[in-house]
């Protein structure tokens, strides 16, 4: 827990009272004492530091200063449900590495049955994102929508507003990699990346794709887990739009 993340509506006149997991942190694990400064986000909101006004067993009290304001992702993702499993670990990652908004959709090679597992209720997601917040530093909570059919993603996608986006879709196929792409990348800003299931997208749904101006692009040769290949199309993205110099 490198940053205490907090909600708004609990920040009174710069004070926050802490009385749960996040107190228990600071007492028992950062070992920290009055006068003592902590890093605090806020919630989609600004974030800063905080002084410690007082202390004792279980409660902390806090005397905020904000003042950053957090830039919002410009990186959106669509991703095939994976295994419950593994959508279980890439919350925290998601919401660490910077995402404005993650739709899960079905696909060919996707059980349905992962649709009605525990990781997609709001309460587990959402305190799995607060934890990537607390420790990146992000202030912008990822927007969460499931689509349990390929095509109803693609009927909302006008009401979503992605006509200035770069649309690019995983293929360890592809033609050229996420490399090939920086440059492009730069110029757009706004990204939303498309990751299929494990044996990745069957041919009529790469179609749709193409269909709808998504560009293919690669990691390379070897064939990763969806898992691994969302983080790491995710960190190459997020590096390109993160870095003065290109990177091609």
């Amino acid at each position: 827990m490198n940053w205490i993340v907090f909600d708004k509506s609990e920040l009174e006149d710069d004070n926050l009272l802490l009385c749960d997991e996040r107190a228990s942190h600071i007492i028992s694990v950062l070992k920290l004492s009055c006068g003592d400064k902590v890093r605090v986000n806020c919630i989609n909101g600004l974030k800063g530091s905080a002084t410690i006004f007082s202390i004792n067993d279980r409660n902390v009290h806090l005397k905020c200063e904000l003042k950053k304001k957090s830039k919002k992702s410009t990186i959106d993702l669509i991703i095939a449900m994976p295994r419950p499993k593994a959508m279980k670990r890439l919350w925290a990652q998601i919401a660490a590495i910077g995402v404005n908004r993650v739709m899960i959709i079905n696909s060919k090679r996707v059980e349905q049955s992962y649709f009605d597992s525990h990781v997609l209720k709001f309460d587990n997601y959402h305190r799995l994102l607060l934890e990537g917040l607390s420790q990146s530093g992000e202030s912008h909570i990822p927007e969460v929508k499931v689509y349990n059919k390929f095509n109803s993603l693609f009927d909302d996608m006008a009401n979503l507003n992605y006509s200035n986006h770069l649309k690019l879709v995983a293929d360890p196929f592809a033609k050229f990699t996420i490399y090939n792409k920086a440059k492009i990348i730069e110029e757009f800003g706004k990204i939303l990346i498309a990751v299929g299931p494990e044996g990745g997208w069957i041919q009529s749904e790469m179609d749709f794709f193409t269909k709808n101006k998504f560009e293919q692009v690669t990691l390379g040769k070897r064939v990763l887990r969806s898992d691994t290949a969302i983080i790491g199309l995710l960190n190459l993205i997020r590096c390109i739009l993160d870095s003065d110099n290109n990177l091609i």
